[in-house]
């Protein structure tokens, strides 16, 4: 499969943006193959990448970091890409570059919950619920 150019990236980059403004999303996470392809041209097959309103972060392990180095010094690098190389695990990973992001509504994919069934995600949403109700408040206060 032949490789986008970078502006068509951007293009790509761009569309996805208008649409989360029009939900009211601060990011989007990617997690499916494809449209990582699609927005990114990365080929491997493992990553995550968070589209925000000025860059395409990347999630990948270390046995990417060369193939995605040289993607990246080619005409078909992702514009305005910042690689966070796993450390531990994807979900912590995850977890560290949305905390740092500072995003207050975050969309997933709507077609690829892989992981989750909907008590999980219950609880998770109950979880960031008390974060943000009761553990953040108290952190600021101190």
């Amino acid at each position: 499969m032949p490789r986008a150019s970078s502006a068509t990236l951007k293009r790509r980059h761009q569309l996805v943006r208008d649409a989360a403004a029009r939900h009211q999303l601060d990011a989007l996470v990617v997690t499916t193959r494809s449209n990582i392809l699609y927005l990114t041209n990365f080929t491997g097959s493992a990553a995550v990448a968070i589209v925000t309103a000025d860059k395409v972060h990347f999630i990948t392990d270390f046995r990417y970091v060369t193939a995605l180095d040289t993607l990246q010094k080619s005409p078909h690098a992702c514009p305005d890409l910042e690689l966070s190389v796993v450390d531990g695990t994807y979900d912590a990973t995850l977890i560290r570059v949305i905390g740092s992001l500072g995003v207050g509504r975050l969309g997933f994919e709507a077609s690829n919950q892989y992981a989750y069934i909907p008590m999980d995600l219950a609880e998770k949403v109950l979880c960031c619920r008390d974060l943000l109700d009761r553990w953040l408040p108290a952190m600021r206060a101190k």
